[in-house]
């Protein structure tokens, strides 16, 4: 026995010796980590995430990112928070910067200094459009990486401008000037009394543009939704009335809108919708219907003063994960950071100013609409956890007020006593 394992112990050193031992080295060597990357991209910019994670598993062989995608909203954020509350958290999650707070409040999410941060993630904090990065520094500590941004603008059919005889380069500068443009494009071109052609839609399709709009006037107006320590709502005023009523009076004064509450992307893509408010992301749809010959503008300023409703594309890094993990996390995040004109083309604009100004980023025009307006226009809504609760309250009496059941002023009052209960619970 004692010299059969003698011979067995010099095969072995000679297979090693002719190399045999390598393959199992080679296998140690390329062990991969394998990584969950979590997001809520459920439309047409998911196809180019989705690229984009693809190209980075051929370039790093040993880092595997699986790409996650769950619809957005409130069961998106429960989700989350239960798995990372379990220990079987994501190792790279797609939020937006409002939904950040509440995961920097509960310590859920890794947070660095400046300087380490920047020296990470290749990247400087002065290279941001300042509000797409709000939410995610607190107190010189920094707890996410955006991508990209996005923010309402006005879209309109530029031969249904040269029909009613108005510049398809100078869209309406103001929300008065909106109202004309309205009237002169709303038309009933087969006489039957009912406009086939409309100046703008209020109310229909995707429910938050009625929300949206509200916002983008109400904040131009000189509107805070909330007071500075968040305690107490701050919109049930003459400027939230006269935001709302501006939108009631386009249905019921101005007649630019249809009453009933009708698909506006839809519309616009058929060539029955003059002028049509939404986000960067319809780009790339509107580019594909054939003959529909549209532009892109920011939205109308009151009184000089412009906002839009916007959010972003933010990634963040939640604990508990094994440290293999976070750490392959963060290099698939430095990378991703430095493809943002790709991701823009997915719908979207560069958080970056030096990314938005390079000459590849001007090769879409369109989005350099929007990131010619960001810094002026992007305005995220309050970082609250409960904030789609309140959504939800504005909407509903939102909704009320354009189909006439209910006054301006009594959707200002009622959403705001309901939100206010929200605050105090």
């Amino acid at each position: 026995m004692k010299r059969i394992a003698i011979s067995l112990t010099l095969l072995l050193a000679l297979l090693a010796m002719l190399g045999v031992g390598a393959t199992s080295q080679r296998a140690a060597a390329q062990e991969v980590v394998e990584i969950d990357f979590l997001t809520y991209l459920t439309g047409p910019d998911g196809a180019y995430y989705e690229a984009l994670v693809n190209q980075f598993n051929e370039e790093h062989p040993g880092i595997k990112v699986n790409f996650l995608v769950e619809p957005g909203g409130a069961e998106y954020q429960s989700k989350l928070v239960l798995s990372i509350r379990s220990g079987e958290a994501p190792a790279a999650v797609l939020l937006h910067v409002d939904e950040i707070p509440r995961y920097i409040t509960n310590d859920m999410i890794y947070g660095w200094s400046r300087a380490d941060w920047e020296s990470t993630f290749g990247v400087s904090l002065d290279d941001f459009v300042p509000a797409t990065m709000a939410y995610a520094v607190v107190d010189d500590t920094i707890y996410g990486l955006t991508f990209t941004a996005y923010h309402l603008a006005l879209y309109y059919n530029a031969d249904h401008f040269v029909a009613a005889g108005l510049d398809p380069d100078k869209p309406p500068q103001t929300w008065d000037e909106f109202i004309e443009y309205g009237k002169a494009l709303t038309k009933d071109t087969n006489g039957d009394g009912t406009p086939d052609q409309w100046g703008y839609f209020c109310h229909g399709g995707w429910q938050f543009r009625v929300l949206w709009q509200w916002y983008s006037l109400f904040w131009e107006m000189g509107g805070e939704l909330l007071n500075e320590d968040q305690t107490e709502v701050a919109f049930n005023n003459e400027t939230g009335v006269a935001a709302l009523q501006y939108f009631v009076d386009l249905i019921q004064k101005h007649g630019i809108c249809p009453a009933e509450p009708s698909d506006g992307e839809q519309a616009f893509a058929l060539g029955t919708l003059s002028m049509h408010t939404n986000g960067p992301w319809m780009i790339n749809y509107f580019d594909s219907v054939e003959g529909l010959n549209w532009r892109v503008a920011n939205l109308p300023a009151y009184n000089g003063n412009k906002a839009a409703w916007g959010s972003t594309h933010t990634l963040v890094f939640p604990k508990g994960v094994p440290e293999a993990e976070h750490q392959a996390a963060v290099e698939f995040g430095k990378w991703m950071a430095a493809h943002t004109v790709e991701l823009s083309a997915a719908g979207a604009y560069p958080a970056r100013i030096s990314v938005a100004e390079s000459e590849e980023f001007k090769s879409l025009p369109a989005q350099g609409v929007f990131a010619a307006g960001a810094p002026e226009y992007f305005h995220p809504v309050p970082g609250l956890e409960f904030w789609p609760e309140a959504e939800a309250i504005f909407i509903e009496y939102f909704q009320g007020a354009l189909l006439g059941d209910i006054s301006a002023e009594q959707a200002i009052q009622a959403a705001a006593e309901e939100i206010q209960a929200l605050l105090e619970e």
